[in-house]
């Protein structure tokens, strides 16, 4: 829509408060399961493995019409401490995904976290 703005959102989960804890992957795989109910015809384009600030993350590029919009977004996954992870989203439109993607993937390379005692 017209209104639509650039952003990204970050939340945590706490993957010890599942029954069985799952791994990442199973993690990853879950919320995809999720993105496929939620939003008919999302494609999933790319997927990578790498580092963040020494933690293994993980990285999901996807496509969605929704409302008759074309969004592209990157999911990046980070392995936390004591079984948290992070899901980074950043979205925009399809047509901006070549000025931004640089841009979400250097953000994404850029956080650091303080390790918890």
């Amino acid at each position: 829509s017209a209104d639509f703005k650039t952003n990204l959102s970050i939340k945590n989960d706490d993957m010890s408060v599942y029954d069985q804890v799952p791994s990442v992957q199973d993690y990853i795989e879950n919320v995809k399961t999720g993105l496929i109910q939620a939003i008919p015809g999302i494609k999933f384009n790319y997927e990578n493995q790498g580092k963040i600030d020494g933690r293994n993350a993980f990285f999901v590029e996807c496509e969605s019409t929704q409302q008759e919009v074309d969004f592209k977004t990157l999911l990046v996954f980070i392995e936390g401490d004591n079984n948290m992870i992070w899901a980074i989203s950043f979205n925009t439109l399809q047509s901006s995904w070549a000025t931004y993607r640089d841009l979400f993937y250097q953000t994404a390379q850029s956080f650091q976290f303080k390790t918890v005692k």
